[in-house]
């Protein structure tokens, strides 16, 4: 294991960036002390630093639009001026604040062992004579990503008081001084939403692959590292079980705060009371409201959006001008849903947990006696922790810690008369998985494979994810529903007998969509289109409309994932020749549509497995198969007539391994666990064979081996039955 970070000082940058050793200022935080030149001089940073903290105190804005163009080397009239020198580069600021709050860094370059009154941990360098300015490095990070585990959910936004003073001047200060300027502010917040919204370099997916790879690049040394260093002392032997272990925690850490900051860049934060510096109002620096999405219909189409107006324009122009609405722009209401909830968060409920024996279905049925079950009211689970305290209303804790991993729930609701409705939605918060029926049939499940039982194990469902609603459309079931006696039944399944945690919050609702105001549009045309919301406007839509072709959005028993080549065999000469040196550059995927419908993939992702997420439109016709693949040059050079819908991030595991494609709203879509030993088939393990399908029916069990065979020729089929 080597170190991983090259030094910052004046040969670095040099090197890097051009020029000689001698031209270049080098500077690093030093608690307790000054912010010293450890190369170079520090001319520069000072000057850096008095303009800067002018900034705030400017009572006009177009004044501290003025500061701030000087510190970039621009002159009055917004032109570079080569006569200036330049000392910001906001774009690179900007990018390392981005990475300091996305990974909670509690200390650098704020560090919160000093109440945030001090600063520690950051280099930054400037080219003297040059057009860059100052550029900021991560330094010495090993106080993020929740290394202490009660820092996951950490907001290092600030604002923090460490930078009053020259000697603690660093790139946050920096930061919270330019924030009074709002041309930096909507700098800030156009480079947060690409980065972190869905598809970014810092996206959630993103973030999973890069840790995943490097997991894997450092693997096999990190086990030779454990065996040699791994003991310590009076402590436990760190083992390959630490090392996974310490995977699935950094996964899950980067999982929750990929939700939690952009919520946190969207709050306006002051300085506390009796800070005795003058007060600098951080004004949000990520949009709350998102972009509308554009509903494509035979004639025109409508936005959904959750809340708000649409303004939107055909001509090319952005609807909004300044903070107002555009002359020109028409105004437009988005698609509703009008919902009747059924069962509700509080509704009654009785549950059992059972202890032995075949569970059948009978306790599915709405005739079932279920009077000698536990009555209560609200959540059902337990939590050791507080996390899902405020949701639970009949905690089991008791009954199921340490004797079951099983616990079966019954809502029963009534209709006077025939039940009416377009829509009908089971929206869940539960953890760890669950198998739904209606009327004693089965509706829907997550995490858990074949057929109930009362020592099930489900797959682990992170908490943060858990605490989200699960939705779950079952329209097609709505049939099942009848004038009478209802019930709604659910087995929650927990991931081990002594887990610290289980829950289960169920919603059941009927609805009707609300058709929004219709927009005349054809394919080939070009919509921008924002939601304002009182006075506050979303991210910008723009989307030029493609020939229109009807299909619903993708949903759980429409697609199958039909081929999976986990273990390519190795790459040919004419491959290596041109780069594609690894067997996981020839990797795929393989999914079926086998509904009959048309089916629309737009915001299909998965992180569970592999990382990827179909930001564009997709739609698939009935029996049509897409392929979604490791590399695309790989897929084009070995399979010159298959098509690649998307590419994935990560590399799908060459043993047992588990993947879940789910649909925009979160609920899954498909799934397998695959394995390399028996009865699995051994040719697809490395031998140039892949994983194939054979029982196409969404009755089976997409994990059961007696379900897949090898490939009828190496390479397997992609694209083709």
């Amino acid at each position: 294991i080597y170190q991983t970070q090259e030094h910052a000082e004046a040969s670095y940058a040099a090197r890097y960036f051009g020029g000689e050793d001698e031209e270049f200022d080098v500077l690093k935080a030093k608690p307790s002390s000054d912010g010293r030149a450890t190369d170079g001089k520090d001319q520069g940073w000072r000057r850096l630093w008095t303009i800067a903290n002018a900034m705030a105190r400017e009572g006009a804005p177009e004044d501290r639009l003025h500061l701030l163009r000087r510190l970039q080397g621009i002159n009055a009239n917004g032109v570079a001026d080569p006569l200036l020198p330049a000392y910001l580069n906001v774009d690179n600021l900007i990018d390392y604040m981005l990475v300091i709050f996305l990974t909670g860094n509690f200390d650098g370059p704020v560090t919160q062992f000093a109440r945030n009154f001090a600063t520690n941990n950051w280099f930054s360098i400037c080219r003297r004579n040059g057009r860059e300015g100052f550029h900021f490095f991560c330094h010495d990070s090993e106080h993020s990503l929740a290394a202490e585990p009660s820092t996951i959910g950490i907001n290092r936004v600030g604002p923090f008081v460490a930078g009053t003073s020259y000697d603690q001047f660093n790139p946050q200060w920096l930061h919270q001084q330019l924030t009074s300027v709002e041309w930096y502010c909507a700098r800030f917040r156009a480079r947060a939403e690409e980065v972190l919204s869905a598809g970014g370099i810092l996206s959630r997916s993103a973030n999973l692959a890069r840790m995943r790879h490097r997991a894997q690049e450092v693997g096999r040394a990190m086990l030779a590292e454990c065996a040699r260093w791994g003991w310590r002392a009076g402590e436990p032997v760190k083992t390959k079980q630490d090392w996974e272990e310490s995977i699935t925690w950094l996964e899950q850490v980067l999982e929750k705060r990929a939700e939690l900051v952009p919520g946190q860049l969207a709050e306006a934060m002051r300085f506390p009371r009796g800070v005795p510096v003058k007060e600098v109002v951080k004004r949000p620096l990520f949009n709350p409201v998102p972009a509308p999405r554009f509903m494509q219909r035979e004639k025109g189409g409508t936005f959904a959006a959750e809340a708000g107006l649409v303004y939107f324009r055909m001509d090319g122009l952005d609807p909004r001008e300044g903070q107002g609405v555009r002359a020109g722009s028409q105004m437009a209401q988005p698609d509703a849903l009008a919902r009747k909830i059924i069962v509700g968060a509080d509704s009654p409920v009785r549950i059992n947990i059972p202890r032995e024996g075949p569970l059948g279905d009978e306790w599915t049925q709405p005739e079932f006696d279920d009077r000698a079950w536990r009555e209560g009211k609200g959540g059902v689970g337990y939590d050791q922790r507080e996390d899902y305290q405020d949701l639970i209303g009949v905690d089991v804790e008791k009954d199921l810690f340490g004797k079951g991993t099983t616990l079966l729930a019954r809502y029963t609701f009534d209709f006077s008369e025939a039940p009416a409705g377009d829509l009908l939605a089971l929206r869940l918060k539960v953890e760890d998985g669950f198998v739904a029926y209606l009327n004693g049939v089965e509706v829907g499940r997550e995490n858990v494979s074949g057929p109930l039982q009362w020592n099930a194990k489900a797959r682990s469902r992170p908490d943060d994810v858990a605490m989200s609603w699960l939705a779950v459309d079952i329209t097609k079931h709505k049939a099942l529903l009848r004038k009478g006696k209802n019930v709604l039944a659910i087995g929650l399944v927990n991931e081990r007998e002594r887990s610290s945690d289980l829950l289960l919050l169920s919603e059941l609702s009927l609805g009707n969509e609300v058709r929004g105001t219709l927009v005349e549009a054809e394919g080939r045309d070009r919509i921008k289109a924002r939601i304002l919301t009182g006075n506050q406007w979303g991210v910008l839509l723009d989307e030029r409309l493609g020939p229109f072709r009807q299909a619903r959005p993708v949903g759980k028993g429409d697609l199958l994932i039909s081929e999976v080549m986990y273990h390519p065999g190795e790459p040919d000469e004419r491959a290596v020749s041109i780069g594609l040196t690894q067997k996981s550059d020839f990797e795929f995927l393989e999914l079926l549509n086998v509904s009959r419908d048309a089916v629309d993939l737009t915001g299909m992702y998965c992180r569970e497995g592999i990382y990827f997420f179909q930001a564009s439109a997709r739609i698939v016709e009935s029996g049509e198969r897409v392929i979604i693949a490791r590399n695309r040059r790989g897929m084009s050079h070995r399979y010159p007539e298959c098509a690649v819908m998307t590419a994935y991030q990560g590399n799908l595991g060459n043993g047992r391994e588990s993947i879940v494609i789910r649909a925009a709203d979160g609920s899954e879509i498909a799934s397998v666990t695959y394995d390399d030993e028996d009865p699995w088939p051994s040719s697809a393990d490395g031998e140039g064979y892949s994983l194939v399908l054979t029982n196409l029916s969404l009755e089976g069990d997409p994990s059961d081996p007696e379900s897949w065979k090898s490939s009828d020729r190496e390479g397997g089929s992609p694209g083709a039955p």
